[in-house]
């Protein structure tokens, strides 16, 4: 079993936990913004779910229709992710406003102590994993369970304060502020995650210099007779496609440019796993 898979499980199973968890205990201690932080953590399950399908489909090999692979379905689900969390943001402030007054038993505090915990374990685990693999819907993942440990937080701040609304009168709109607030850092998180996954998938220039400068350094060893004007790499999904411009003289034949394209090409597919696809396009000399 792939490790994206193994770690989407276990996210997977950690917020089928926790979201069950914190329905029961907010039902049972009177708590409307634990209620409602529980239905975030089932979006997390819902958007795991489809993160396993999108991820089993963007590692699917080239086909007659698809020449350079199905790597762009990561952001296609990256994007339904995204548009999860809007809807979450929106439905969360909505309830928030319509949630009637409570003080919630000060005992539901240690589930949300260890919710945040536990949230943000795996919430780190798939950003790092996501970042070192390549892997968008990964990241989009990891940065949506953030979201989830974020909002936590608030609720663990807005029961606290709702345990003073006896002495204060103001605390007792503590879980109405707190699910507002918590709606509107979602809404933010999946508008910033629709607008990053849109532009790469209308081919947005991956823009990694590391990245880049390993690849011309590559180059730069090989036994050239031209020389490399510019490097592009887009993106498709867990790889990358490759667009390499190189500049030779014009007494230069097109044997020597055959040579010296395979050669590159040959090169980087070894050093590089990530790259799959290559073109080579020649320019003249000035």
């Amino acid at each position: 079993m792939k490790r994206t898979t193994i770690v989407l499980i276990t996210s997977l199973i950690t917020n089928l936990f926790l979201s069950i968890s914190k329905i029961i205990v907010g039902i049972w201690g009177r708590s409307q913004a634990l209620v409602a932080d529980g239905a975030h953590s089932f979006s997390d399950l819902a958007t795991d779910l489809v993160a396993l399908f999108g991820n089993k489909m963007a590692t699917r090999p080239a086909d007659m229709e698809h020449p350079f692979g199905h790597g762009r379905v990561e952001y296609i689900t990256s994007m339904f992710i995204a548009v999860t969390i809007i809807g979450l943001g929106f439905t969360l402030i909505k309830d928030s406003f319509l949630s009637p007054h409570s003080q919630p038993d000060q005992k539901v505090l240690w589930l949300v102590v260890l919710t945040i915990i536990l949230k943000l374990l795996v919430s780190l685990m798939l950003i790092h994993i996501g970042k070192k693999d390549k892997n968008q819907i990964l990241v989009s993942s990891g940065k949506e369970s953030l979201m989830d440990v974020l909002s936590s937080c608030v609720v663990f701040v807005a029961i606290f304060l709702s345990q003073f609304q006896d002495r204060y009168s103001i605390f007792a709109y503590a879980d109405r502020i707190g699910g507002v607030f918590v709606g509107i850092l979602i809404l933010i998180m999946g508008i910033t995650l629709l607008k990053e996954n849109i532009s790469i998938l209308i081919g947005q220039r991956e823009l990694d210099p590391v990245m880049v400068e390993k690849i011309v350094r590559a180059i730069a060893t090989l036994p050239l007779s031209s020389e490399v004007h510019d490097v592009v790499l887009i993106k498709y999904g867990p790889y990358y496609r490759a667009n390499i411009a190189i500049r030779m003289d014009d007494e230069k034949t097109l044997h020597e440019y055959h040579h010296d394209s395979n050669l590159i090409k040959t090169h980087l597919m070894e050093q590089f796993a990530t790259i799959q696809y290559i073109d080579i396009q020649v320019n003249q000399k000035k």
